[in-house]
């Protein structure tokens, strides 16, 4: 069968199609992970509002500073409690979306790349490749972003393209975590600019449509727990149609290579 053109619109249609496909299994991981990722960002924003009374303190408000002695000098040392875990309930919140992102990352790429979308079938290939993954997502992580301390986000900008395809290859052909970068960065030679340009297109789609879903939750449930697992699920499904994007987009970049 003849290669389908690498055009926008041909990567398109076929993310759609594959999309539908693979629907039902990835509904069922959207929802798994959207409920996880949704608790875990209601427990993150809660322990925002002790953020802002610790920034509060530390900059000398004045208010919040009377509020803090008079609890100590009542003995009622609540607040000083509260403040003292809530840099620890910050970081665990944050450190367990992180980890549900990248769980969810590798079960709809298994997803898009098996020949068999059953659930059973993409938790089993998962877990085979869980760790060779999370420290692949490091690797290309520190490649990418360990620049923009020194060099500003460009340098990250230019070399995420190179990297983008790295999991897939890793998935797909069964290559170490270095390997799989490597040639990540050779068979995307030449392509540079579409894969820039496909990726940024649809990225702000994706975020306009999620804006679009967070203001009707918000309008239909406020911003309590309903809002925050409605908006989590439809970010997991959102997140699904990029990662398909990316495969579909790598598969049709390899069968053209450039050297």
């Amino acid at each position: 069968m003849e290669t389908p053109p690498l055009s926008y619109g041909s990567v398109l249609s076929l993310t759609i199609h594959r999309f539908k496909q693979v629907l039902p299994t990835l509904l069922i991981g959207a929802i798994i992970f959207g409920i996880l990722t949704g608790w875990a960002q209601h427990a993150l924003n809660q322990s925002d509002v002790m953020q802002q009374l610790i920034g509060a303190t530390e900059r000398g408000d004045a208010v919040v500073l009377e509020e803090v002695l008079d609890s100590i000098e009542s003995g009622e040392d609540l607040e000083v409690l509260a403040l003292a875990g809530a840099g620890k309930t910050f970081g665990l919140s944050l450190l367990f979306i992180v980890l549900l992102s990248l769980l969810a990352n590798l079960y709809y790429f298994q997803t898009a790349l098996g020949q068999d979308g059953s659930v059973g079938a993409v938790v089993q290939r998962s877990l085979t490749k869980l760790l060779p993954f999370v420290l692949l997502s490091i690797a290309v992580g520190i490649v990418s972003f360990a620049w923009i301390p020194f060099f500003g986000l460009l340098i990250a900008l230019a070399l995420m393209p190179k990297l983008l395809f790295s999991a897939m290859i890793l998935l797909q052909e069964h290559t170490g975590v270095i390997d799989s970068i490597k040639q990540s960065w050779k068979r995307t030679n030449g392509y540079w600019l579409p894969i820039f340009g496909y990726t940024l297109l649809t990225a702000v789609v994706v975020i306009i449509i999620l804006g679009i879903a967070l203001a009707l939750f918000s309008t239909m449930f406020g911003t309590g727990m309903v809002s925050t697992m409605a908006s989590s699920i439809i970010s997991q499904l959102l997140q699904a149609f990029m990662v398909i994007f990316v495969v579909i987009m790598g598969t049709l970049i390899f069968a053209r290579p450039k050297g």
